[in-house]
């Protein structure tokens, strides 16, 4: 296809006198890539290119649709995340992952819980679907998703290659984005079959398609049964007081921190524990260093009440290891400073 298009410019080019055509290479290379374009410059692609040379001061997102049955997500230094039910093969996506957490089909009428029980957690309760697996975006160097939605995946794929060998282009030629081999079906039992394709950009690996294996991976597609997922928090039955119950709610609240942290193999332990050990390990590592050092050790960010919390915090920290510097401040002058940067910012979680 490429040839014949190449061949029909040549031959324009003599007849009409163009001198901007004088090298049949560049015909050829205008050729190649409008063929390459039509035939693979599909949303997926398209976002893909887009993501790699887009740029916004606070990070930057984008969701397209405009082809059929399929939705592109593109992410970077923005949160964004996906979840999955493998049973029917749905897919919710947004910024919050919290409120991707509402049940999603249920064969009869769905009775309210007992607002206590919040020990549940995600797809356990009789007849409420909810998601079982979460993915989220890299925010660092960015990711592309495409979730495209098929009666049959075997019959799109076989249609796919047929058009590849009938166009001769080599996925060198579609930028290494080969649209047959790189899609896959997270859940092979979903119908219709679920779809995707993921391209991760980044500066700490090289640019490129996410096979299979490595997107299914424990660290990429969290299981929300997992212990590490916190179950949503209870809902007040039709027509309550949705404060009152929150206030009420306290007391169970402060009872299930006090536990938590009684549990020596609580996360909340394990946790403060690795906290303390690196302070005492920086302690020891500026006991002798000068009083006028500008270095920071440990940054203490909130905003309004939360910095009160946290300068309070500071406070202490400050006292009882009085060798570092412990500087708290708002999360606001932090933004206001980092936005007169450029270059990646990786520990605020944008990139400029």
């Amino acid at each position: 296809l490429a040839g014949a298009l190449s061949a029909g410019l040549i031959e324009a080019r003599d007849r009409l006198a163009l001198p901007a055509f004088a090298l049949p290479a560049v015909v050829e290379a205008l050729a190649l890539k409008a063929t390459t374009s039509f035939l693979d410059g599909d949303l997926f692609t398209s976002m893909v290119r887009f993501l790699g040379d887009a740029h916004g001061s606070f990070g930057l997102s984008a969701c397209c649709s405009l082809d059929r049955s399929v939705t592109c997500i593109a992410s970077r230094g923005q949160a964004m995340c996906l979840s999955f039910n493998a049973e029917v093969g749905a897919v919710l996506w947004g910024s919050e992952s919290a409120t991707q957490m509402v049940p999603l089909v249920t064969s009869k009428p769905y009775a309210m819980p007992d607002a206590h029980d919040v020990e549940q957690g995600p797809g356990r309760r009789d007849g409420v679907l909810r998601c079982t697996h979460r993915h989220d975006l890299d925010e660092s160097g960015g990711e592309v998703i495409e979730i495209a939605i098929f009666p049959d995946m075997a019959v799109r794929t076989s249609a796919e290659i047929a058009a590849r060998a009938s166009a001769q282009l080599s996925p060198a030629e579609l930028g290494g984005l080969d649209r047959v081999t790189s899609r896959f079906q997270p859940f092979a039992d979903s119908s219709p079959s679920l779809c995707l394709r993921v391209f991760r950009h980044g500066e700490e690996v090289d640019p490129g398609m996410v096979p299979q294996p490595t997107f299914m991976h424990s660290e990429s597609l969290i299981s929300l049964d997992s212990d590490m997922v916190d179950a949503p928090p209870p809902r007040p039955g039709p027509g309550s007081d949705v404060v009152a119950a929150d206030l009420e709610d306290i007391p169970r609240v402060l009872g299930l921190i006090r536990a938590d942290w009684k549990d020596e193999n609580g996360r909340n332990r394990r946790t403060a524990a690795e906290f303390l050990r690196l302070l005492q390990e920086q302690q020891r590592t500026r006991a002798h260093d000068s009083s006028g050092r500008l270095e920071v050790d440990v940054l203490v960010t909130g905003v309004e009440a939360s910095l009160w919390i946290g300068e309070q915090f500071a406070s202490d920290l400050q006292t009882l290891f009085p060798a570092l510097r412990v500087v708290p401040i708002s999360a606001n002058k932090i933004v206001g400073v980092l936005s007169n940067t450029r270059g990646a910012a990786p520990m605020a979680g944008f990139a400029f």
